[in-house]
């Protein structure tokens, strides 16, 4: 009975790291505002694509965030490959099983402070976007001049993606089924220790 729990957290643990760095990837990568008016584009965390008048224009402000979103590529691809190598490991029965698995509680625990990291720089998205909502209209002692203005707002399906409860409830999940598998792993290797004393 034990080694099947053993099997069955051996396959659980990679393939809810590979969907929960799916997630990841797909918050990243998917456009989380757009912007309609003068000035027109997409803006994700990892890119973004505005024109002025169709005319590409780029802030540094978005440049520094893009920037930003480095280290959680750096992580995902890890969790990615870890995930693969630890199944490749369990279906063909190597003893390295255990060295896989703690280098996914590694990357598990370090999921903590880049939380911490995707949550800022979705805030700071949002303060930086706020700044493409301008009226540019204004009424002068001619009368009304229409010079243009900008609305930028966020896209459905990304503020559900992109929402604080949904990235800490599904980073809670993976965390606690990495943990538990990393607890079994070690449980098991002490008790074998043990029976060889």
């Amino acid at each position: 009975m034990k080694a099947n729990k053993s099997e069955i957290l051996h396959i659980i643990t990679p393939l809810t790291t590979i969907l929960y760095t799916t997630y990841s990837f797909l918050t990243l990568l998917t456009p989380i505002y757009t912007t309609e008016g003068i000035i027109t584009g997409k803006i994700a965390l990892t890119y973004y694509y505005l024109n002025y008048l169709n005319t590409p224009i780029y802030l540094d402000s978005l440049n520094t965030i893009n920037i930003f979103t480095i280290p959680l590529h750096l992580l995902n691809s890890y969790l990615i490959l870890t995930s693969i190598t630890t199944l490749y490991d369990h279906f063909k029965k190597k003893q390295r099983i255990t060295h896989d698995i703690r280098m996914l509680f590694g990357g598990a625990l370090a999921t903590l402070p880049y939380t911490a990291l995707l949550l800022n720089l979705l805030k700071l998205l949002a303060t930086e976007t706020t700044q493409l909502n301008i009226n540019l209209n204004s009424i002068t002692s001619a009368g009304y001049v229409y010079l243009g203005e900008a609305h930028a707002r966020i896209i459905n399906t990304a503020s559900i993606l992109t929402a604080t409860p949904t990235i800490i409830i599904i980073t809670t999940i993976f965390l606690a089924i990495t943990t538990l598998t990393y607890y079994h792993e070690i449980k098991q290797l002490s008790a074998t220790v043990t029976r060889k004393f």
